[in-house]
């Protein structure tokens, strides 16, 4: 007898172990705009100039949390007691008690933020993109919105959390923020009261920026393109600019290259090798399976979001090298104007002028032994 799952119960049991396994891995290998003050000096001060658009407001209370500007230097550190943000000109970290920040956090954020617009030509404020308060997190806060009311304008909201009950919250990027959970970015007390003794729970040694770049770009991705853009191009493009974006700025960042020589780069399994016969099915479907076997089970209306990372991370590539660096702006552009019909794989056969793209992608995948099953 054939045990039957609603997609959700699958898609969550997938989620829980992409985010077990992220977090082992990770931590082993416009509203008007008003200025306010904050309720004490920073403990780290900024050697950047002030941007010209500082405006976060609690509406709530009207009552400013602690403003943290870091200094940018990387040995410095920064270990919130409480509630505070950090302000840079296109994002807002929100932060809670036991984040330990080190002091080129910010700025190595920010010149990521710009590599990734340079890159993929995108814009991290579309003003196509609606924009709201910082979104409710309150399953994260024991059932509290220490952020409600808040308006930030068009910046990125970024979490950075801690977790103090190792429910291996994780990392995720989507279409209203990022959160970044890492057990380097924890301090001390925290570690030592929690982690420390623990299996399997391993710091780094260094903050995983090749991680933040995923969720980061992923972010904006979705700002760009929520509705016209299948998950494996939303998702890819995050993995893809995952490599490229270290690759670029590491000369100058030196944080951001020492995550990008120690990534973790295996890759995870995916559900059936891709060829020249199945490549276009499987990017249509975009991993959405009627029914799914998953060790015996039969789930029902699930997405695969794992496979969908790991067939966008080899798709743009491909396209990267066969047709020009500039190939996501170009599909972004031409699903923004199409995409509503969802025949996505005819518009990037349009937009490259290549009926054979899909054939050719299944192909290469077979020469370079990648996407080759379980």
């Amino acid at each position: 007898m054939k045990k039957v799952i609603e997609g959700k119960t699958l898609t969550s049991l997938l989620l829980a172990l992409s985010v077990t396994c992220s977090m082992i891995l990770c931590s082993c290998s416009k509203p008007e705009e008003t200025t306010v003050k904050p309720t004490e000096e920073p403990t780290v001060t900024s050697t950047s100039e002030e941007p010209t658009d500082t405006s976060v407001i609690n509406a709530k209370d009207n009552t400013a949390y602690e403003k943290i500007e870091l200094d940018g230097n990387a040995e410095s550190k920064f270990n919130a007691t409480g509630y505070s943000y950090v302000e840079a000109d296109k994002f807002v970290l929100l932060l809670e008690k036991d984040v330990c920040l080190p002091g080129d956090f910010a700025d190595n954020l920010s010149a990521i933020i710009d590599e990734i617009e340079k890159e993929t030509g995108l814009t991290y404020a579309p003003d196509g993109f609606s924009y709201t308060d910082v979104p409710d997190m309150s399953w994260h806060y024991n059932d509290t919105n220490p952020w409600a009311n808040w308006n930030i304008g068009r910046k990125i909201p970024i979490f950075v959390c801690a977790d103090y009950n190792d429910d291996l919250v994780g990392s995720v990027g989507n279409a209203e923020y990022v959160r970044i959970t890492q057990y380097d970015l924890f301090s001390d007390e925290l570690w030592n009261s929690v982690y420390k003794d623990m299996e399997n729970r391993e710091k780094l040694g260094y903050v995983d920026y090749v991680e933040i770049t995923t969720h980061i770009t992923t972010h904006i991705a979705y700002r760009n393109n929520i509705s016209n853009m299948p998950g494996i191009m939303l998702r890819g493009i995050g993995v893809h600019m995952s490599y490229t974006v270290p690759a670029a700025l590491g000369d100058k960042y030196p944080n951001i290259k020492l995550a990008d020589g120690n990534r973790y780069s295996a890759d995870g399994l995916a559900p059936e090798a891709i060829n020249a016969d199945n490549a276009e099915e499987i990017f249509t479907n975009d991993y959405f399976y009627k029914e799914y076997n998953f060790g015996g089970i039969i789930y029902e209306n699930i997405t695969l979001y794992s496979a969908q990372d790991l067939y966008g991370k080899y798709f743009c590539r491909f396209l990267s090298e066969q047709y020009g660096s500039d190939f996501y702006k170009k599909i972004s552009d031409a699903m923004a104007k199409d995409g509503a019909g969802k025949e996505y794989a005819k518009i990037i056969k349009t937009t490259f002028n290549d009926e054979d793209i899909f054939t050719k992608f299944g192909n290469w995948c077979v020469k370079n032994n990648y996407l080759q099953g379980q």
